[in-house]
């Protein structure tokens, strides 16, 4: 049987890191619109004005990290934005831990969420970095 590892090794991680920017960038912008329904799809209960505004925060941070590394110029700088938007998930992965006013299930499913986020980013970034070093060892035809 194949570990975690070796299946996300087995990925583009190009199109990998693109997949993610891009859910990023449109999950971003949901939270920026809809702040009540994109609480409520994580789980939350009614959210107040502060918990909105919250998502609203974390909606704009996801949207700039998406588009980020949607316009990235080329795999090094992808690597960068797809490692911060990782570091950004494990960040709230953290935070969900220490959260003392959530649910059970909503905590594990945000948990889960932002944990398979930075996972899948992590090894997306990690990926990217070791093609680029092996690119630039070998000298590329007509140059």
């Amino acid at each position: 049987m194949r570990s975690v590892t070796d299946r996300l090794d087995a990925l583009n991680p190009h199109l990998t890191a693109t997949a993610l920017a891009l859910m990023r960038a449109a999950a971003g912008l949901a939270m920026l619109l809809l702040p009540a329904v994109s609480w409520r799809v994580l789980g939350g209960r009614s959210p107040g004005a502060e918990t909105r505004t919250a998502v609203r925060i974390a909606g704009g941070r996801d949207l700039a990290l998406g588009i980020g590394a949607l316009t990235a110029a080329d795999d090094v700088e992808l690597a960068r934005w797809v490692r911060a938007g990782a570091l950004a998930d494990a960040g709230d992965g953290v935070a969900q831990l220490s959260a003392h006013d959530s649910r059970g299930l909503a905590r594990l499913r945000s948990l889960c969420i932002s944990g398979g986020a930075a996972v899948v980013g992590f090894a997306a970034a990690r990926r990217l970095s070791a093609f680029m070093a092996i690119a630039t060892r070998w000298p590329q035809p007509g140059l």
